[in-house]
């Protein structure tokens, strides 16, 4: 979608990442809590299972944000052959997308919520650097 030729492109893609930052919870004050239906919902989780979740209470640490530091989360398509087919086919990228992840490529969101339930982030960084997928 930049204009170049999808045959001039092919041959020499190997991969392509993309990445975004999500805050840390603040070790100094993390606690653990019991989310509610809706959140789990609104993340994209099964609201019948059990989940713990952590987030920062707020102490002088981390100036009562919570928050401490940056983890990055990454969405990684590697270009194989019926991939590379669909982009000479000039496919959309959202059909490549979801080819992508029907062969097991992780999501932004995906990739998220795996930091979320490490106890990482919380369920309101997910939401708010990642779109609705």
């Amino acid at each position: 979608e930049m204009g170049i030729e999808p045959f001039l492109l092919t041959p020499t893609l190997l991969l392509v990442i993309a990445q975004r930052l999500v805050r840390c919870i603040c070790n100094k004050c993390k606690e653990e809590f019991v989310p509610d239906r809706e959140l789990l919902e609104e993340v994209g989780l099964n609201p019948q299972k059990e989940w713990k979740f952590f987030r920062g209470k707020g102490c002088v640490y981390c100036n009562d944000s919570g928050y401490s530091g940056r983890l990055g989360i990454h969405e990684v398509l590697t270009i194989d052959d019926e991939i590379r087919r669909m982009i000479i086919a000039k496919e959309s990228a959202s059909e490549i997308k979801k080819m992508a992840v029907k062969k097991g490529m992780d999501t932004l969101r995906i990739s998220a919520i795996k930091k979320l339930i490490m106890g990482l982030t919380t369920a309101e960084e997910v939401l708010r650097v990642t779109k609705r997928e």
